[in-house]
């Protein structure tokens, strides 16, 4: 599967210039010049195309190659499997992993939502061992048996959320650890579902 976006041979060009050039050091008329567009207005134009169709960021960063199967999720540092600190939620991507599509079975086109990561810590094994890189997709809603990369007292973790008698937990499938109830007061919150946890890269 492929992800197409028409893009015209001048598009291809800006691709091309932003992807092997100091970009952001080029002056308009360099541009200009080296892209054979002749107005700054379609140079704008087919820029913000670019970004609309998300082949690049707004701050020039490559996601996705046209025509291939190859797109670039942004990489975050390592995500807890425990109720340790973790720094994913304020730190930049570290960078830009690629990502082959069909390699690793990614059949949706909002990859805009996705990002990886890397687990730690063994309160998930043996189904997510410490070390593996996790696809982590945004998510609105809880399903049941599911794992979350979850908010927890402004602490990343990655759990299963399980309910009893009214009362909702952060469930551990290695049974040294145990189940961390959330109380009402505590800040919680679901944002991030696990899609893939065998990712290639």
């Amino acid at each position: 599967m492929i992800y197409k976006k028409y893009l015209d041979n001048l598009s291809i060009k800006l691709f091309n210039l932003i992807k092997y050039s100091e970009f952001e050091s080029l002056t308009i008329k360099e541009i200009q010049e080296k892209t054979w567009i002749d107005h700054p207005q379609k140079l704008y134009n087919r820029l913000n195309k670019l970004i609309k169709d998300w082949y690049i960021s707004e701050d020039y960063e490559i996601l996705k190659i046209p025509n291939k199967n190859t797109i670039f999720l942004p990489f975050y540092w390592w995500a807890q499997c425990w109720h340790n600190w973790s720094k994913i939620f304020d730190e930049y991507p570290r960078e830009r992993v690629k990502l082959d599509i069909n390699k690793n079975n990614f059949k949706e086109n909002n990859y805009w939502k996705y990002f990886i990561t890397r687990a730690k810590w063994k309160s998930m094994e043996p189904k997510i061992n410490t070390g593996t890189n996790l696809l982590v997709k945004l998510n609105n809603f809880i399903w049941w048996n599911h794992f979350y990369l979850i908010k927890h007292n402004e602490k990343a973790k990655i759990k299963q959320i399980t309910k009893k008698k009214w009362k909702y937990f952060l469930h551990s499938i290695n049974r040294e650890y145990p189940d961390v109830e959330i109380k009402e007061w505590e800040k919680f919150d679901v944002i991030w579902i696990v899609k893939n946890q065998n990712l290639i890269l």
